[in-house]
């Protein structure tokens, strides 16, 4: 390993070292100054204004996972059943897109799940009193290992769940990621409105949710699939030959990866003027 790959590697873990941090600072700094007063604020809110709260009750419910599990993990199993119908002329076009389509709600699945998993595992290790506790018991603090769920506050896994779906999105239709982040934003935050949890819950649900989705989102190859979706669908020859060539390190079609028939490259063959023409071989 050379000296620079050592050096990035040091700056990437002191980077993640300061950055978890300030986070259990600004953690520490909600539990013990805002979390207890903000709630207290919205219950007032809720006793001038309870058609606004009575709005955030009517969406929260849509930050549950199932309602993004149980539709892509379905639809990825329809692709799957698809492209193994008997080959075609007529229908190869179909399973190729029924393969890209089936790899990316795999990897949305995985993402959904995964950052559920984990939040749900800190949940029970952290064992933090919800905000219905304070209300009504004055009971404000933590018990750790607690499998009850008025003691399973931190992290949220409703932010969790929104904040994973609208990164997922992002990557999914990127033209709309002002609206995905708009909306998972406003998922997350109606957990605070309708008191099911503090602010640090959200934001610790949503750190969970940024990690895991950028962590397996960087893997994504072929189109949108993780490297282990690959072999579930697997897409066309040309995507295959591109992924290995990528992992390679070959730009293009290398000569050490098998070449489709009838393939071309293009260069750019400069003269003595300078002038630039195309010179285009065929094998």
């Amino acid at each position: 390993m050379t000296p620079s790959v050592l050096a990035m590697r040091k700056l990437r873990i002191l980077k993640t070292a300061v950055i978890i941090t300030l986070f259990i600072a600004l953690e520490t700094v909600l539990v013990l100054f805002v979390d207890r007063p903000l709630t207290a604020s919205i219950r007032n809110i809720e006793a001038s204004t309870p058609e606004m709260i009575r709005w955030f009750k009517a969406i929260t419910d849509f930050g549950k996972s199932i309602w993004y599990l149980y539709p892509s993990g379905l639809g990825a199993l329809i692709c799957l059943a698809l492209i193994h119908l008997p080959k075609n002329g007529n229908n190869e076009w179909a399973k190729t897109r029924f393969a890209a389509t089936g790899g990316k709600l795999t990897t949305f699945f995985a993402v959904i799940a995964l950052s559920g998993i984990i939040t749900d595992g800190l949940k029970w290790l952290i064992g933090r009193a919800r905000p219905v506790l304070d209300l009504r018991s004055q009971i404000y603090e933590f018990q750790p290992l607690s499998f009850d769920s008025t003691w399973n506050s931190m992290p949220s896994g409703h932010a969790t769940t929104s904040i994973a779906l609208a990164i997922s999105l992002c990557w999914l239709w990127p033209r709309g990621r002002v609206f995905w982040l708009a909306l998972g934003g406003l998922l997350a935050a109606s957990r605070v409105m309708v008191c099911a949890h503090y602010l640090s819950d959200i934001l610790a649900g949503g750190l969970i949710a940024a990690i895991v989705a950028n962590k397996l989102l960087l893997f994504c190859e072929n189109g949108g699939m993780l490297p282990c979706v690959h072999r579930l669908f697997p897409s066309d020859r040309q995507a295959h030959i591109r992924q290995e060539a990528r992992k390679s390190g070959v730009n293009g079609y290398g000569s050490s990866l098998p070449q489709p028939k009838n393939w071309s490259t293009t260069c750019d063959v400069r003269t003595k003027s300078g002038a630039s023409r195309k010179h285009k071989t065929t094998k």
